[in-house]
């Protein structure tokens, strides 16, 4: 039987609308970076593309989860609509079409990250050289050539790499996994595929890990809860601080030569903070502070909160792998939620009333990307030790949106196994449950009684009973098959929670920041950017 229409719009619409707000926001965020003088129609396309490819990775994910609740009853059984035979599903063609999908997004993400993008910023390089475009077409070529042969190479190692290691034997190992170990067989272009993708994941984490705490803990803390000191108490300083300054130059100035008193660059610089608090304290904004400074101190606990929530669950999932997973030789894979998670009930729960689910899973995407976008705004973006651009409203330089737009690409392929890490039940089985035999003893007669139960569904089940999400199926696959991977991205998961922890500290342990202070340093870029023109 196929899949009854009520259930495929279901799925569908709210993938359509979420992807027409993703492309709006792709755009948004590109022609908002993007520098006013230095537009390109070329790059602004390529980075859009790019940015709203990648994010349709995580947009079919809720869709994948709603595809495997609907197989089934809340009683643990299959719909009248599915049916088996020799194993295999009357809706295995649409979950192998689902499967599609997620390869053919991956390959996309993959060219563009080391294709188009690199291509279009060794272009844009040697266009800034007075050449003939066939001349600049062919140099960036040369240096993108550099790039192919990495992705050749991460194809090439998840060809080889992908048969080396066969299915364990029946025994325990394969009892708590054995869902996994049912379906571990995969095609050639899945292995290379999945296997770069996760490459890319784990330096997509490393980026994450760098520029997500900070706006997930000092962004909220620092900027919106303690926010910056009153501008009127600190001109009030300042001006005493230049007084001082002043008497002290009036004290050391020669009478008899007649000399004007020195300027000092300190003194420079506090007369040009004076200047600027001056004119805060005259705006329409300080004037309504006692209106929107408790707005923006809730809307800081809200991020704050939510954030922690997350850094909660992540913590309790991992502690779970520490303790009831197959160990690093599987990539950490778990069997079985065993401690409680909170942001994994809310999504198991809130599948019951779809979409409430994409809506809490799209904030839980939309606040770690707006997080590392904040942390990159504040650090900028660097290459190893090499400080590539600083990204700033309508200041970015095209190769800076460029070099943004290959970060974010690594970034929201990495949210991918942390969601699965942060919400393993959710992202496995959505609200599946599964009909179990039970045997009670009854401790008087000591007779032996069987029931039935309705349990949550777990990978010790067999693929017959519980249906695996499409997503959670190729990463099972990836963290057996190439098992360094999911171990690597387990333990940088504990290096995310330290940076969060720490970054948290910071929020809350270091002064004030002074409310010219980023004026001031916009004022320096800007400076910066003027030279970069000329030098043009």
């Amino acid at each position: 039987m196929q899949v009854p229409a009520t259930v495929l719009a279901s799925e569908w619409t709210p993938f359509v609308v979420v992807a027409v707000v993703n492309l709006l926001v792709s755009i948004f965020y590109v022609l908002y970076l993007q520098h006013s003088r230095h537009r390109s129609v070329c790059i602004s396309l390529v980075s859009i593309l790019s940015l709203f490819s990648t994010l349709l990775t995580c947009v079919v994910f809720p869709v994948d989860v709603f595809l495997v609740s609907s197989l089934k009853n809340p009683n643990g059984t299959f719909k009248d609509w599915v049916q088996w035979s020799n194993g295999t599903s009357s809706v295995q063609h649409v979950l192998d079409a689902l499967t599609s999908t997620y390869l053919v997004l991956y390959g996309v993400s993959m060219f563009f990250a080391f294709f188009i993008l690199p291509f279009s910023y060794f272009l844009y390089e040697q266009h800034q050289d007075s050449k003939t475009m066939k001349k600049n077409i062919c140099s960036a070529l040369k240096w993108t050539l550099l790039t192919a042969v990495i992705a050749g190479v991460l194809l090439m190692l998840g060809g080889l790499l992908a048969n080396l290691r066969t299915p364990p034997n029946i025994g325990d190992v394969w009892n708590q996994d054995k869902n996994v170990f049912e379906q571990i067989a995969s095609s050639d272009i899945e292995n290379i595929l999945a296997f770069s993708m996760s490459i890319m994941a784990v330096l997509g984490m490393i980026l994450l890990l760098i520029y997500a705490p900070f706006g997930m803990t000092v962004w909220p803390i620092f900027y919106l809860i303690r926010g910056s000191l009153n501008p009127r108490e600190e001109l009030k300083r300042v001006s005493e601080e230049r007084t001082k300054i002043i008497q002290q130059s009036e004290a050391s100035r020669n009478p008899h030569y007649g000399s004007a008193p020195t300027i000092t660059p300190g003194d420079a610089l506090l007369e040009e903070r004076q200047r600027v608090l001056f004119a805060q304290t005259n705006t329409f904004a300080y004037k309504m502070r006692f209106c929107w400074r408790p707005l923006q101190i809730i809307c800081g606990f809200l991020l704050f909160a939510f954030g922690f929530l997350i850094f909660i669950s992540l913590l309790l999932a991992n502690v779970d792998k520490l303790m009831h997973s197959l160990g690093p030789t599987f990539g950490y894979m778990l069997p079985e939620r065993n401690l409680p998670n909170p942001i994994d009930m809310c999504l198991v729960l809130a599948q019951y009333v779809f979409p409430i689910d994409y809506i809490l899973f799209g904030l839980i995407v939309f606040y770690l990307l707006l997080c590392s976008m904040a942390g990159m705004q504040k650090v900028g973006l660097w290459f190893f030790c090499a400080k590539v651009s600083h990204i700033e409203k309508k200041k970015t330089r095209p190769q800076g949106v460029l070099f943004l737009c290959s970060n974010m690409i690594l970034i929201i392929l990495s949210l991918t196994i942390l969601v699965y890490s942060i919400a393993p039940q959710y992202s496995s089985f959505g609200s599946q449950h599964y009909v179990a035999n039970v045997t009670v003893t009854d401790p008087e007669t000591h007779l032996v009684h069987f029931h039935t139960q309705t349990k949550p569904c777990t990978t010790a089940v067999s693929k017959d009973e519980c249906v695996f999400t499409r997503v959670t199926l190729l990463l099972n696959r990836v963290f057996y098959k190439f098992w360094i991977v999911g171990t690597i991205f387990y333990w940088l998961s504990w290096v995310f929670l330290l940076c969060y922890f720490v970054m948290m500290l910071a929020g809350f342990c270091c002064k004030k920041l002074s409310s010219v202070r980023p004026r001031l340093d916009n004022s320096f870029s800007s400076s910066e950017d003027e030279l970069l023109e000329q030098h043009d």
